[in-house]
């Protein structure tokens, strides 16, 4: 079976990538392993703020890949969940290579000019040092 990393954040930028790459690759071909990235500065927030560490990645990996998952599933796909916290495009292209998948798919914001020069872009940077195909799902019309 043929594996593909699907980023997951919660948002609808993730969703659309994970829709559009369903209509490409067929179930009874491809486990979609799906990925959730704790941001590190996030963690250090939440650290400060005294809120249990624990129930608080739970609650944030539930609100952003149940969803995702509940959909694969009823669609047909073997799915597998990985939550991690560190730098989203390093760690996603981390579990990409650790589950020899054939495929990244990721969403896209579609930022640009300054915003995008100071926040940067998860999806180029996996695109520009990924070892494996980057499918880069760009949004339908504009936030």
């Amino acid at each position: 079976m043929r594996k593909a990393v699907i980023g997951v954040d919660g948002s609808k930028y993730s969703m659309e990538a994970f829709d559009y790459a369903s209509t490409l690759l067929h179930p009874d071909e491809w486990e979609l392993v799906l990925v959730h990235i704790l941001d590190e500065v996030l963690l250090d927030t939440v650290a400060r703020a005294g809120l249990s560490l624990e129930e608080f990645l739970r609650r944030n990996a539930e609100n952003a890949l149940g969803p995702v998952e509940r959909k694969a599933k009823r669609m047909g796909y073997r799915v597998k969940r990985v939550v991690r916290s560190g730098k989203p495009h390093d760690e996603i292209i981390n579990v990409a290579v650790e589950e020899s998948a054939e495929l990244i798919v990721v969403g896209s914001r579609g930022m640009r000019g300054l915003k995008r020069l100071i926040l940067g872009s998860v999806s180029s940077y996996i695109a520009s040092n990924s070892p494996i195909p980057v499918l880069i799902v760009h949004t339908r019309g504009r936030p």
